[in-house]
């Protein structure tokens, strides 16, 4: 609750045959795994409390931009989920809005690197300004509505990172520190009881923040038994 920057993902899990969620909160040296019965509510509230002040990099979904609506919390969208979405969407059929996007992620990144304040936010107004002609060039396209408009949803927060250095513009942290557990979800099937989705998150996080703290995970469990 008291890190300047938290990511934030998500991934569904069977609980006895009903699907659930695992969500993930975490930075670079702690992770922080909880169930819920569902992709939304008030999760995310619930963990990060209501007088957060960090920065939450997360994808698209909306329960995080609802917290942030509510609680006027900074975001910053994931560039990699975006990249992904567009490509799908563009690469064969519009490979040159597909390239467009692209620079803009470069400008982005560019603008990230820069040190005087002024540069910085001459190049988030100059990406905002390019990222809104692009959503106009995107909406002509009759394929492309849904995807313009989701981009479009993002609008400030595609840029949050050019202003402040220590944010990331993609949410991979987050995706790295859920990948493990994917990988168990695959073995394991499923969860049967509320003792063992206890058990998951509290071995997950244990697990995932020692690995990020570089730590002997076997020696420090055993310690800590």
């Amino acid at each position: 609750k008291k890190s300047e920057v938290v990511n934030a993902d998500e991934t569904s899990h069977s609980v006895n045959g009903v699907n659930h969620w695992i969500w993930v909160f975490c930075n670079s040296v702690l992770s922080l795994f909880k169930f819920h019965d569902e992709r939304g509510g008030d999760i995310v509230e619930n963990t990060l409390g209501t007088k957060f002040n960090g920065i939450l990099v997360v994808d698209g979904w909306r329960t995080y931009k609802k917290y942030s609506e509510s609680h006027k919390i900074v975001l910053q969208r994931c560039w990699s989920h975006g990249i992904r979405e567009v490509k799908f969407e563009c690469e064969k059929k519009h490979p040159k809005l597909y390239a467009w996007y692209c620079d803009i992620y470069e400008m982005a990144k560019k603008g990230k690197a820069y040190k005087q304040e002024k540069r910085k936010h001459d190049m988030f107004e100059k990406c905002k300004t390019e990222l809104g002609r692009w959503i106009t060039c995107a909406k002509v396209h009759r394929n492309l509505r849904k995807l313009a408009t989701k981009i479009e949803n993002g609008d400030d927060d595609w840029f949050t990172a050019i202003i402040y250095p220590n944010v990331p513009l993609d949410n991979n942290e987050a995706e790295r520190s859920l990948r493990p557990f994917v990988i168990i979800r695959k073995i394991i099937g499923c969860l049967r009881s509320d003792t063992g989705i206890r058990t998951h998150e509290i071995m997950m996080s244990l697990i995932s923040t020692w690995q990020k703290q570089n730590k002997n995970i076997f020696y420090t469990l055993q310690h800590t038994i």
